[in-house]
Order: structure tokens, then sequence, then C-alpha cells
């Protein structure tokens, strides 16, 4: 398996917090915080690049002076998964497009969503993966409230 939290002694949660001057030109504020000893079942590169990917959109969507955190544990419902949350606090999705979104060069196009620059493909791809390592991806969103990504993988 592959730790979340990095190596360290012992359990606990790891966290970082911080501001960020400019990300891509915008402030905005972030926040992690991983158990140290959660592991996933799946291969680094892909479990990254779906992580990276979610951060990053978490990042386009959000205004400046808005937040991105990501957390992560294990799964609510007594699974042997793990649970990673990618939350901002961007423009959200509206409800009925929030199945859509995964679908290949889709995007939300609206008058209150931003337009985040991508070919689309981002989430479409990530769930892809996610469900190669015999996981999933989900959203929940609220306008004007921002977003909430729900990345489940096997635990390692």
């Amino acid at each position: 398996g592959r730790g979340l939290g990095g190596r360290g002694r012992g359990g606990g949660q790891g966290s970082l917090a911080g501001s960020e001057p400019e990300v891509g030109g915008r402030a905005r504020r972030w926040g992690a915080g991983v158990p140290l000893e959660l592991t996933v079942a799946g291969e680094r590169g892909k479990v990254e690049q779906v992580l990276l990917n979610r951060l990053s959109n978490a990042v386009k969507v959000t205004t400046p002076g808005g937040g991105v955190s990501i957390d992560a544990g294990p799964a609510a419902d007594g699974e042997q998964m793990v649970e990673l949350r990618v939350r901002d606090t961007g423009v959200g999705i509206p409800t009925n497009r929030l199945e859509a979104i995964f679908e290949p060069f889709i995007q939300v196009e609206n008058s209150k969503a931003a337009r985040v620059e991508g070919s689309g493909l981002g989430l479409s791809i990530s769930r892809e993966m996610a469900r190669g390592m015999g996981g999933d991806i989900s959203a929940e969103s609220a306008l004007g409230v921002g977003s909430t990504f729900t990345i489940r993988l096997r635990r390692g």
C-alpha cells in the first residue's frame, strides 16, 4: 500500500495549512489533514494523478480569497475503503449536472459557473483510473457554496 500521510512514528493526524499568496495569479487558502497510518492499495502514479487532478480543478474554480482543502480517512460505511475528500469554495455545480461532469468532454457551463480551461477529460480519466483500482469518485455540490469530490480507494 501507499501511505498518504508520509512516514512517521505511531499514528496520529498529519495536517498542513497555509495561505498561498498566489496560485495561478489568485490568492487562496488551503489545508490538508491526513491520518499518517492511512494507506491505499493502488498504483502510486495513478493515485497521485487522480488526486492532483482533483486539487488542480479545485484551485481553478475557487475564486480569490476562497479555500481548498483535502482530508482523508477510513470509509464511514465500514467497508475496507479509504475516502479522500477534496473540497473547494468555488462556484459549485448544478445538481442536475453532477453525473454528467464525469463524461468525456463535459464541462459545466452556466451563468454562475466560472469558465475553466481544459479539455473536459480530467474527471472522466480520473474516475476510470479510480474504478480500475477498485474504487470510484463521486461529487456533491451547491451553487455559490462549492463542491466536494470524494475519491474512494481500497485500503492497503
